[in-house]
Protein backbone atom coordinates (compact mmCIF):
# COMPACT_ATOMS: atom_id res chain seq x y z
CA UNK A 1 0.00 0.00 0.00
CA UNK A 2 1.14 3.49 -1.00
CA UNK A 3 1.90 5.51 2.67
CA UNK A 4 2.15 8.65 0.31
CA UNK A 5 0.09 11.49 1.08
CA UNK A 6 -2.44 12.64 -1.52
CA UNK A 7 -0.47 15.22 -4.03
CA UNK A 8 -2.59 18.87 -4.32
CA UNK A 9 -2.80 18.54 -7.94
CA UNK A 10 -4.61 22.26 -8.22
CA UNK A 11 -2.46 23.94 -6.40
CA UNK A 12 0.34 21.82 -7.88
CA UNK A 13 -1.37 23.14 -11.21
CA UNK A 14 -1.55 26.82 -9.66
CA UNK A 15 2.32 27.52 -9.20
CA UNK A 16 3.31 25.34 -12.26
CA UNK A 17 1.14 28.13 -14.75
CA UNK A 18 2.14 31.07 -12.49
CA UNK A 19 6.20 29.95 -13.21
CA UNK A 20 6.94 31.59 -10.24
CA UNK A 21 9.27 28.49 -8.76
CA UNK A 22 11.22 25.70 -10.49
CA UNK A 23 9.35 22.59 -11.17
CA UNK A 24 11.88 21.03 -8.80
CA UNK A 25 10.71 23.09 -5.77
CA UNK A 26 7.23 22.59 -6.97
CA UNK A 27 7.63 18.77 -6.81
CA UNK A 28 9.32 18.96 -3.19
CA UNK A 29 6.69 21.14 -2.14
CA UNK A 30 3.85 18.79 -3.06
CA UNK A 31 5.29 15.41 -2.45
CA UNK A 32 5.87 14.31 -6.47
CA UNK A 33 8.48 14.59 -8.95
CA UNK A 34 8.82 16.52 -11.93
CA UNK A 35 8.11 13.62 -14.23
CA UNK A 36 5.15 13.55 -12.76
CA UNK A 37 4.57 16.91 -12.88
CA UNK A 38 5.20 17.12 -16.66
CA UNK A 39 3.40 14.15 -17.43
CA UNK A 40 0.30 15.49 -15.12
CA UNK A 41 0.74 18.93 -17.58
CA UNK A 42 0.81 17.31 -20.44
CA UNK A 43 -2.17 14.58 -19.94
CA UNK A 44 -4.31 17.83 -18.47
CA UNK A 45 -2.66 20.62 -20.97
CA UNK A 46 -1.89 22.91 -18.18
CA UNK A 47 -0.76 26.37 -19.76
CA UNK A 48 2.81 26.61 -19.59
CA UNK A 49 2.87 30.03 -21.42
CA UNK A 50 4.30 31.43 -18.73
CA UNK A 51 6.66 29.03 -18.33
CA UNK A 52 9.93 28.51 -21.01
CA UNK A 53 12.22 26.33 -21.49
CA UNK A 54 14.54 28.60 -19.83
CA UNK A 55 12.19 29.39 -16.68
CA UNK A 56 13.85 27.01 -14.30
CA UNK A 57 17.35 28.17 -15.12
CA UNK A 58 16.06 31.90 -14.35
CA UNK A 59 14.80 30.79 -11.11
CA UNK A 60 17.71 28.50 -9.89
CA UNK A 61 20.06 31.31 -11.02
CA UNK A 62 18.40 33.91 -9.05
CA UNK A 63 17.99 31.31 -5.95
CA UNK A 64 21.53 30.93 -6.14
CA UNK A 65 22.28 34.54 -6.01
CA UNK A 66 20.23 34.69 -3.00
CA UNK A 67 21.77 32.15 -1.21
CA UNK A 68 25.43 32.92 -2.58
CA UNK A 69 24.46 36.72 -0.40
CA UNK A 70 23.53 35.25 2.69
CA UNK A 71 26.03 32.82 2.70
CA UNK A 72 28.50 35.97 2.10
CA UNK A 73 27.30 38.02 5.12
CA UNK A 74 26.72 34.66 7.18
CA UNK A 75 30.78 34.65 6.66
CA UNK A 76 31.48 38.32 7.05
CA UNK A 77 30.28 37.96 10.64
CA UNK A 78 31.83 34.51 11.00
CA UNK A 79 35.10 34.06 12.92
CA UNK A 80 37.42 32.16 10.50
CA UNK A 81 37.48 28.94 12.05
CA UNK A 82 38.03 25.31 10.25
CA UNK A 83 34.14 25.71 10.11
CA UNK A 84 34.12 28.65 8.69
CA UNK A 85 37.06 27.40 6.03
CA UNK A 86 34.56 24.71 4.68
CA UNK A 87 31.93 27.15 4.23
CA UNK A 88 33.99 29.67 2.29
CA UNK A 89 35.31 26.47 0.51
CA UNK A 90 31.28 25.63 -0.28
CA UNK A 91 31.07 29.26 -1.23
CA UNK A 92 33.46 29.10 -3.90
CA UNK A 93 31.91 25.92 -5.51
CA UNK A 94 28.52 27.04 -5.86
CA UNK A 95 30.06 30.44 -7.21
CA UNK A 96 31.76 28.56 -9.77
CA UNK A 97 28.59 26.84 -10.56
CA UNK A 98 26.86 29.69 -11.37
CA UNK A 99 29.33 31.10 -13.81
CA UNK A 100 29.40 27.52 -15.59
CA UNK A 101 25.81 27.67 -15.20
CA UNK A 102 25.43 31.42 -16.48
CA UNK A 103 28.17 30.78 -19.04
CA UNK A 104 25.85 28.04 -20.38
CA UNK A 105 22.54 29.83 -20.36
CA UNK A 106 24.39 32.43 -22.48
CA UNK A 107 25.34 29.60 -25.09
CA UNK A 108 22.24 28.24 -25.09
CA UNK A 109 20.82 31.32 -25.70
CA UNK A 110 23.20 32.37 -28.62
CA UNK A 111 22.09 28.80 -30.21
CA UNK A 112 25.87 27.63 -30.06
CA UNK A 113 25.34 25.46 -27.04
CA UNK A 114 26.45 21.40 -27.49
CA UNK A 115 24.23 18.71 -26.51
CA UNK A 116 27.38 18.05 -24.22
CA UNK A 117 27.32 21.23 -22.73
CA UNK A 118 22.71 21.17 -22.49
CA UNK A 119 23.00 18.13 -20.94
CA UNK A 120 25.97 19.14 -18.24
CA UNK A 121 23.93 22.47 -18.04
CA UNK A 122 21.00 19.83 -16.87
CA UNK A 123 23.34 18.56 -14.27
CA UNK A 124 24.66 21.19 -12.97
CA UNK A 125 21.26 23.02 -12.43
CA UNK A 126 19.81 20.07 -10.77
CA UNK A 127 22.88 19.38 -8.07
CA UNK A 128 22.93 23.11 -7.82
CA UNK A 129 18.80 23.03 -6.90
CA UNK A 130 19.60 20.43 -4.49
CA UNK A 131 22.00 22.05 -3.22
CA UNK A 132 19.96 24.81 -2.10
CA UNK A 133 17.57 23.48 -1.01
CA UNK A 134 19.83 21.61 1.30
CA UNK A 135 21.48 25.11 2.30
CA UNK A 136 18.34 26.45 2.73
CA UNK A 137 17.40 24.08 5.36
CA UNK A 138 19.88 24.60 7.79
Amino acid sequence: MNDRPKVAWAEVRGDYEAANSSKYTIARRYGTTVAEIDARAEANKWSDAKRTESTDRIILISRLLGVLELQIEHLEKAEMTTNGEKEAAVLGKLTENLGKLINMANAEARGTATETETAEMREIRNKLAERINALTKK
